[in-house]
């Protein structure tokens, strides 16, 4: 006898949220990005799709990350780099 598992309504409603989620915060870094970013983000995903390769998505998380890093760089009137331990995602 073969048995069929049904998604249950508590799991839509997970994947509900998660989708939810994901949804602002790809609308959160769209509207953080200045319209060079955006620009850049069009092109780059435009010669991926000439190449048939995936398009990029929005990640809030480095997007936040390396904007406060150059801010920092801006105020310190330098070039350098960033420990990635610190707030890496990854």
């Amino acid at each position: 006898m073969t048995t069929t598992s049904h998604p249950t309504p508590v799991s839509h409603r997970r994947r509900a949220v998660r989708v939810a989620l994901v949804s602002v915060a790809i609308g959160l870094v769209a509207a953080a990005c200045n319209p060079n970013e955006t620009k850049l983000m069009e092109l780059t995903n435009g010669e991926r799709a000439a190449r048939a390769i995936p398009a990029l998505q929005p990640n809030f998380v480095l997007w936040l990350k390396a904007y406060n890093w150059a801010n920092k760089m801006a105020s310190d009137g330098k070039l350098s780099h960033s420990n990635l331990d610190d707030g890496n995602p990854y």
